[in-house]
């Protein structure tokens, strides 16, 4: 484990986009166009990716498409603009992807999985004293609509991002997972194209819960729609080696 002072069961990995469950399709223009979002947005295998033996995970059991947990559920969430703030109303290319959503409903979801994500880093709080999030994501080679700043779209993409907010995460444990990538070979960059990770609200700036984002391009284990289970097993044991005991 690549932070000696913390133990497994401090950890608690957050893999929210990893889903192809669409609970109801109420709303929706229909089931093929829903499907070609799902291609394009779901974190394939990021569930396989982050399974380490010892370190308890929430992994939302239904797809971004359908409810994002991740964006924030306020007037302020800049991906409202592009119709994919918590709930999706157009596609990556922004068409239609369902009229009149039912949003109370919808909204349930959202805060069911906040207040599971709380509780979980609270309990692990009352035991252990402090609790490490890890924000589990994968992200596309090529940038799409509405992912980055548009100023952005033609620098190459790095193989791993990792995102952090400083207030959340001390800088020595952002530094050494940046090292330990970049000793494998990947490339690296921090908080571009994606920043931040995930902590609830109620620990913003709670020492004792930190918090980072690991996200995987792609590209590393999927060829076009099609994963690599080879590639894959590879990452999981890079990740095995970093947070658990893995070895070889």
């Amino acid at each position: 484990m690549i932070f000696k002072n913390l133990e497994k069961r401090q950890f608690l990995f957050h893999i929210p986009h990893s889903s192809i469950s669409i609970p109801s399709y109420d709303g929706y223009i229909s089931e093929s166009i829903v499907n070609g979002e799902l291609i394009k947005l779901t974190d394939w295998a990021t569930d396989v990716i982050f399974e380490v033996d010892g370190i308890d995970r929430i992994r939302t059991p239904f797809s971004r498409v359908f409810c994002d947990v991740e964006r924030f559920n306020s007037e302020e969430e800049r991906m409202n603009k592009f119709g994919r703030g918590v709930i999706y109303t157009k596609t990556e290319q922004g068409k239609n992807l369902r009229l009149s959503p039912d949003k109370e409903s919808i909204l349930q979801y959202y805060h069911q999985h906040h207040i599971k994500l709380e509780r979980m880093v609270d309990e692990k709080l009352k035991k252990y004293n402090q609790v490490f999030i890890i924000d589990c994501h994968s992200f596309p080679d090529e940038p799409i609509t509405g992912e980055i700043e548009s100023f952005n779209l033609n620098i190459k993409r790095p193989d791993i991002c990792i995102g952090f907010d400083m207030e959340n995460c001390e800088e020595r444990y952002s530094k050494s997972v940046i090292e330990y990538f970049l000793s494998l070979g990947y490339s690296v960059s921090v908080n571009t194209p994606f920043s931040g990770s995930i902590v609830p609200l109620k620990h913003l700036g709670n020492a004792k819960v930190q918090s980072l984002m690991i996200e995987i391009n792609r590209k590393l284990y999927m060829e076009k729609h099609f994963i690599n289970t080879e590639k894959l097993v590879k990452l999981n044991r890079e990740i095995n080696k970093a947070f658990g005991n893995s070895q070889g």
